[in-house]
């Protein structure tokens, strides 16, 4: 969708990607796969999971960041992933752009010698 408006995309960012039980520790997916538009995101690099927790969202409630607060949370780890997934996609795409840009404009000094001669 984002693609055919012309709009970048780094990636897809799974968001309240299944619950792990505070007391046994169990992964439990809660929403289904959605099938519907999977090709697409298929696509694109998966940037990081972000489980749901509750405990997430009440210190995000009071202000207080679960990467501050719990740094070494499963979730806080997820979301610091997925900031290491965008600032690599990020100098990705500017390391691309630079070398577009290197192959597409001609050489300034050698276009002044053309022009001496």
């Amino acid at each position: 969708m984002f693609q055919r408006a012309n709009v970048p995309v780094l990636g897809v960012v799974q968001n309240m990607d299944g619950f792990v039980c505070p007391h046994c520790g169990q992964a439990v997916a809660i929403f289904p796969e959605s099938h519907e538009h999977r090709h697409q995101l298929d696509e694109l690099p998966c940037l990081g999971r972000i489980p749901l927790d509750p405990v997430a969202v009440t210190n995000g409630d009071k202000g207080y960041p679960i990467v501050v607060s719990l740094a070494d949370s499963p979730v806080a780890l997820a979301f610091e992933q997925v900031a290491v997934q965008v600032v690599q996609q990020l100098a990705a795409r500017k390391s691309q752009s630079v070398d577009q840009h290197t192959t597409a404009a001609p050489d300034k000094e050698e276009d002044m010698h053309e022009r001496e001669d």
